[in-house]
This record gives C-alpha cells, sequence and structure tokens, in this order.
C-alpha cells in the first residue's frame, strides 16, 4: 500500500517533466533546423532560382522539406517552417529581383489557398448539433471582444498615432507645456528683412513708424539785403 501511494505521488511529477522536456525538444528542435534550413534556403534560391517564375516551386520544395525533417527530428514542424521563412525574407540573394517583397508576391496565392483549405476542412469538422451547447459562450466571447477589448485597443493603440497612446501625451502635454518664442526669419535674398514670427502666425510684424524728426527753421540770407 505504502508502494502504491508513493507511486501515485510522484505520478503528477513524472507528469509534469515529460510534459517539459516534451515542449523544450519541440521548441528547440523546431528552432534549430529552422535556423539550418534558413541557410540552406539562401544557397539553394542562388544555385537554383535563376527567374522570379521559379522561386514559388523552390521555396515551397524548402518548406516541405523543413517541415519533414524537424517533424522526423522530434521538433515542431510549423516552428521551423515559420524561422526558415523569416530567415529567408531578411537575407540578401544573388539575383537584385529576388528580395522579401517579391517572394511575398510570389507566395501570395499558395497563402490564399492554404488559408481556404484550412477553413474548409474546419468548417467539415464541425458537428451543427454540437454548436448549440457553444453558442452561449460564443455569444458572451463575441460581445466581450467588440464592445470592451475592440475600445480599449484603440484607445491604447490609436490608428497613425504613437503607441504611448492619447491619455499619456495629454498627461505630458500637461506636465511640460511647450512654450513659443520669437525667432527672426532668414531670407535668402540680398535684402533681408526683418520680420518677425510670433506664435501662430505666419505673417510679418507690421513695421514700426518712425519718430517724426523736427528741422531747424530757415535763417535769413544777409548776402541778399
Amino acid at each position: 500500500s505504502s508502494a502504491g501511494a508513493s507511486l501515485e505521488q510522484a505520478a503528477p511529477v513524472v507528469v509534469i517533466i515529460s510534459g517539459l522536456r516534451s515542449f523544450v525538444q519541440q521548441v528547440g528542435g523546431g528552432l534549430i533546423v529552422g535556423a539550418l534550413f534558413g541557410y540552406v534556403a539562401k544557397f539553394v534560391i542562388n544555385e537554383l532560382a535563376h527567374d522570379k517564375s521559379q522561386l514559388l516551386i523552390v521555396a515551397i520544395s524548402i518548406a516541405f522539406v523543413d517541415y519533414g525533417c524537424s517533424y522526423f527530428l522530434g521538433g515542431s514542424g510549423l516552428i521551423s517552417v515559420y524561422i526558415t521563412g523569416m530567415m529567408m525574407t531578411n537575407m540578401v540573394y544573388r539575383q537584385a529581383d529576388i528580395n522579401h517583397e517579391s517572394i511575398q508576391e510570389v507566395l501570395l496565392p499558395f497563402n490564399t489557398m492554404a488559408e481556404i483549405c484550412i477553413f474548409l476542412i474546419f468548417g467539415l469538422l464541425v458537428n451543427p448539433s454540437a454548436l448549440v451547447p457553444a453558442l452561449p459562450v460564443g455569444l458572451i466571447t463575441a460581445a466581450v471582444l467588440m464592445l470592451v477589448v475592440r475600445p480599449i485597443s484603440v484607445l491604447v493603440w490609436p490608428a497613425g498615432g504613437s503607441a504611448i497612446g492619447p491619455l499619456v501625451q495629454r498627461g505630458r502635454s500637461d506636465q511640460s507645456p511647450t512654450r513659443c518664442r520669437p525667432r527672426l526669419r532668414r531670407c535668402p535674398s540680398p535684402q533681408r528683412p526683418k520680420h518677425r514670427i510670433r506664435c501662430g502666425a505666419d505673417q510679418p510684424a507690421s513695421p514700426r513708424p518712425h519718430p517724426a524728426v523736427a528741422l531747424p527753421p530757415a535763417q535769413p540770407d544777409l548776402g541778399a539785403t
């Protein structure tokens, strides 16, 4: 009985250790195999892909071989293919017309076809009668994503703005207000008028009137008399 109890206590530890070992093996194997095939892909593309039209067959062949090698070595094929593709798009090749833009352009039809096939397979695996119990949870999740998560993401990361958000920018602007100082505009012409650019205006300041100068009274000509 004591031996059975000890085995029952050690069972969760063995399961956790085996899970961690499998996780490290899959992630580490995928990273190593993907990095190796990234350099192999550069050599293969430089030697076999002499034209942009040949890039699709070469890239797809590299992806399939990479996935198979990583799977048989105990690694994750998806991680391996991802690392290889990331390295392929960031390398410089011998042909000038082969770069990250051409690779993405050539692989776009294949990516679209793969997405269509994946969603079609997922749709065939779903049983319509099994969707009824999961309908409330799905509706609640969709409502939270649309009404809570998306507005928060828009406030934190506005479109075309910075990552700190308008709230942080407003607080920073309140703490350190900007001061506008007058500056002299430099003119490239020989005659450089002295214009003063004031805060929020591009028009030159009106010229100041010169003070009136009093002339001395005219003295009579004594010689004429």
